[in-house]
């Protein structure tokens, strides 16, 4: 039936209730929103008890209009700081529009930051039991409990003919005018069906202890309806040995998926502690748990019903959160091996990092209609692939996952991070993600809470700014990172740490991070260890690579002992100190092992996994070329570029100094006594032809150098391939005093490496490219055959050098 008192809602445009819920407020909403002008866009904001001491905009409470009006941009579910962003962006494209919020005292903030939002047009109900939060200068009307108390006067006479005006009356009386009340009223009485009361959700059944239903009767109308949380409730309360088979039928899922992961764990735990511990429960348990960061207290419980059950579903998701690291891949084959659904495969090839398993997962989820568990499944299978190098199939999976969390409804906050995360990552690793789950991610990581989810996002958002140039946001995120990283779980932050500060010129940092992870990982697993090992393997390749080596080829041991794949950020390394150490044959062994992935990744994300001493290995071509020996010339992405010879200078020492250069190191190198605005001006027109970073400074995208190039051929034991490279000194021309001394740095270099060598044809070679050294001619007659013809030309090169010199 239709409320009495909607005469109360018209000709106001903000209208303020004060009133429980008892005396109608849901009903006012539901008719003040049916009363929307033409064309306006109805919301239906319900917020829950829950949401004063959770920063989450809703768990149950947008309504199917929120969804047709706006689901293509504001996905509900979102934490407040996340909705109300997006909302102030988007909103304009919906106005004018009502907007009705019950129990808006409960998150009041939240409320009032969307009406400042809003525009002069829009038209708002806000309910609430208590209105002092709200500045009541807004409202064109206020409606209190007195207001909404009812008399036999305000139903309609055909109502009261039906029902009955002593039935009524009594009603009325009886229930002191809350409208809700009189409705159980009258239902109890036989005069009138089932109340109803409106929700967000649609009709949602009232069944408050006075109505005379058996437990069993009403759980079974709950379960039909769909109204999982009042069915688990009831069944916790008065079915106990029903609330495993409400979880199943889809409570759990219900719970998770509307972010209610702390109601799930409250009801569940009373359950377990009054020793009411089946499967499903302690299954949803540890679910609930891991969300609010309360399974590890779990462990013995859980491990105590597996030693007396079976119980595979329970075991699986046992081997995928609670078990040691090195019983995982044995709990998760048996619990597959006693029942094979979506969720034993799921955590069986999770652990074992099977496509196969994971795909058959997937379809038995498909197969049973379970969203939830479909969307899981997706995005550990785009994991799966994304370790197998196949990106594209990877991020195929990853968007499916993500596309159905959007269009599902989904509130669970942890679910909405990890899909949006797992396919902006994925887009990131093919060289085009979308800036949109950029900005959606940050928003994200900046309301939630600390959690394993909000470091893998926010590693996530690092490598986007890394990857799109802006370094200096990169590097504040890094800190965050580490700053808000539990001590326990900093090993396994620091490879990716180490790595990334690297890369940015900031080596004593990388290895101060690194030795610190490894204090760290001596009391964690051997997981720990292995990652903590692999950062010092990284933060002192370059530095001492014998010392890296070790730290390398023991993570590398350590993973293979666990039957866990070697990560790739080790095996790019571990491939650049074998090089480093001339051991080419075992640096092309480890590379094959991820040659497929190097082969996927875009340019632009291969600089995320391998260091800049594994690119020549891998073939890549650098995207800025620079050959200075004996000239000058430049390629950037295959286009030649016109240097002047102070800006090649500048390219060439920050190319000697892959680490960056403050502005005064730069000035000191690149010119005797001059300013620093002189070489700050060089710098900017210099910076219109090649990308630069600054703060240090250093060159801003993949390069090549022969000079540079040279060097390492020599300390490789390359020294052919050295001289080959070799056209000329260093910048011919140069007064630079950082070009003179390297190039007498490369020449000298060469110069002993081929002299060593003692092959007369090589010497030879050298002789003719150095031109006037009569050392090394000497060498190239003395080391050549008789019968050479190349003897006569040294013979003759040694002679005119000895009369130039004034020795013959």
């Amino acid at each position: 039936m239709e409320y009495p008192k909607v005469r109360l809602l018209e000709g106001a445009r903000r209208i303020w209730v004060e009133a429980d819920r008892e005396y109608g407020t849901a009903h006012l909403a539901h008719a003040f929103l049916e009363r929307a002008p033409e064309g306006h866009p109805r919301i239906w904001i319900e917020l829950g008890r829950e949401a004063s001491d959770h920063p989450v905009a809703v768990g149950n409470a947008f309504s199917d209009a929120v969804y047709t009006a706006l689901g293509l941009i504001l996905p509900t579910g979102m934490e407040w700081g996340v909705l109300t962003e997006l909302w102030s962006k988007q909103v304009h494209l919906f106005q004018p529009m009502s907007v009705a919020v019950t129990g808006a005292d409960r998150a009041a903030g939240f409320v009032a930051r969307l009406m400042e939002i809003s525009s002069d047009e829009d038209r708002w109900l806000v309910a609430a039991e208590n209105l002092d939060a709200f500045d009541s200068k807004q409202a064109e009307r206020t409606l209190r409990a007195s207001d909404l108390r009812l008399g036999i006067e305000d139903f309609s006479p055909a109502f009261v003919e039906a029902v009955g005006r002593e039935v009524l009356a009594r009603a009325v009386e009886e229930s002191q005018g809350a409208f809700e009340r009189i409705l159980i009223r009258l239902h109890q009485e036989g005069a009138a069906p089932e109340p109803m009361r409106p929700s967000p959700r649609g009709p949602r059944l009232l069944l408050p202890e006075p109505v005379a239903l058996k437990p069993e009767e009403a759980l079974a109308h709950l379960i039909e309806k769909g109204f999982w949380k009042e069915a688990l409730e009831l069944a916790a309360a008065h079915a106990k040995e029903k609330v495993g088979e409400v979880l199943a039928a889809g409570a759990g899922y219900h719970f998770l998926g509307r972010g209610e992961a702390a109601a799930l764990y409250e009801i569940l735990l009373g359950l377990v502690r009054s020793g009411h511990a089946g499967e499903e429960v302690l299954l949803w348990l540890v679910g609930a748990a891991q969300r609010v960061g309360k399974h590890e207290g779990l462990r013995d419980t859980v491990e105590a019903y597996l030693a007396e059950n079976e119980a595979p579903r329970l075991r699986a998701v046992y081997a995928g959160s609670l078990a040691p690291r090195e019983l995982r891949p044995k709990e998760a084959r048996r619990a597959a091996a006693a029942r094979e659904d979506e969720l034993t495969l799921y955590f069986l090839g999770s652990e074992l990092h099977d496509a196969e398993l994971l795909l058959k997962a997937l379809r038995l989820a498909e197969k049973a209609g379970s969203a939830y568990a479909a969307i899981r499944n997706a995005k550990a299978l785009g994991i799966a692939y994304s370790r197998q190098g196949r990106l594209l199939e990877a991020h195929h999976y990853k968007r499916y996952a993500y596309t159905l969390v959007q269009g599902e409804r989904l509130v669970d906050p942890i679910a909405r991070l990890t899909a949006t995360n797992s396919y902006l990552y994925s887009g990131l690793l093919l060289g085009n993600p979308e800036p949109a789950l950029f900005e959606e991610l940050t928003s994200f990581v900046n309301q939630h809470s600390l959690s394993s989810w909000w470091r893998a996002a926010m590693t996530t958002l690092i490598e986007y700014s890394w990857t799109m140039g802006n370094l200096e946001g990169a590097r504040d995120r890094l800190g965050l990172l580490w700053d808000r990283t539990p001590r326990k779980s900093r090993p396994l932050t620091a490879p990716f740490a180490a790595h990334a500060l690297r890369s940015w010129g900031e080596p004593r940092r990388a290895l101060d991070l690194a030795r610190e992870a490894f204090t760290f990982a001596q009391e964690g697993d051997g997981v720990a260890r292995a990652q903590a090992e692999t950062a010092l393997g990284i933060a002192r390749l370059g530095e001492r690579e014998g010392a890296s080596l070790e730290h390398l080829e023991r993570a590398y041991r350590a993973f293979s002992r666990m039957a866990i794949e070697p990560p790739y950020r080790l095996k790019f390394y571990l491939a650049a100190a074998l090089h480093a150490l001339g051991r080419e044959e075992e640096a092309q062994r480890i590379l094959r092992e991820a040659e497929t992935l190097a082969a996927a990744l875009h340019e632009s994300a291969l600089q995320l996994f391998a260091p800049p001493e594994a690119l020549p290995l891998l073939g890549r071509g650098a995207r800025l070329t620079l050959a200075f020996l004996g000239g000058r010339r430049a390629l950037l992405r295959g286009e030649p570029l016109e240097l002047r010879r102070s800006h090649a200078e500048v390219l060439a020492l920050l190319a000697l100094h892959p680490n960056g250069l403050s502005l005064g190191e730069l000035a000191a190198r690149y010119r005797d006594s001059v300013s620093l605005s002189t070489v700050k001006s060089t710098l900017s027109r210099l910076r219109e032809i090649v990308p630069l970073a600054s703060k240090p400074y250093r060159i801003a995208v993949e390069w090549s150098a022969d000079f540079v190039r040279l060097v390492e051929l020599v300390r490789s034991g390359k020294v052919a391939q050295a001289l080959d490279l070799y056209r000329g000194p260093l910048l011919p021309g140069s007064a630079s005093p950082g070009i003179e001394e390297q190039r007498a740095v490369i020449e000298e270099t060469l110069r002993a490496a081929v002299l060593d060598r003692g092959d007369g044809p090589m010497v030879f070679d050298l002789a003719q490219r150095l031109g006037d050294d009569l050392v090394v001619w000497e060498a190239a007659r003395d080391r050549l055959l008789p019968g050479d013809s190349r003897r006569v030309i040294a013979e003759a090169q040694v002679r005119r050098l000895q009369r130039d010199y004034g020795l013959g």
